[in-house]
């Protein structure tokens, strides 16, 4: 599961592409897993304190008082190319081979 699916459900990472979003019922509910994830990578707080922080921030933002971490992300956003490039699993002549006995389980293959 790892220390960001400790934190919480609604986080979605998705590597390949350098994004990770939430799906949660309010923008405030979004923008405060997605600080505190931020703030487990970076070390700042461990899941477990994240947790907990997120239990006080939400009482006090359903009670109409500050909670800066439902409404503003606690860092700037990251600007340029976040994506990751990952590397090939698969070596050039094998995955050529696996591509032709595909092709030639359909049918596709070279016609001579």
């Amino acid at each position: 599961m790892g220390n960001i699916g400790l934190l919480d459900g609604s986080l979605i990472v998705t590597r390949i592409k350098g994004e990770v979003t939430t799906n949660c019922d309010n923008e405030g509910a979004n923008i405060l897993p997605l600080s505190l994830m931020r703030e487990i990578v970076t070390g700042i707080r461990t899941p477990e304190e994240a947790r907990d922080f997120a239990k006080i921030v939400i009482a006090a933002f359903l009670m109409d008082r500050p909670a800066l971490y439902m409404k503003h992300f606690q860092f700037d956003l990251p600007t340029g190319v976040q994506w990751d490039p990952d590397y090939v699993a698969a070596v050039d002549e094998l995955l050529k081979q696996a591509v032709q006995k595909a092709a030639d389980g359909l049918g596709l293959g070279n016609k001579e």
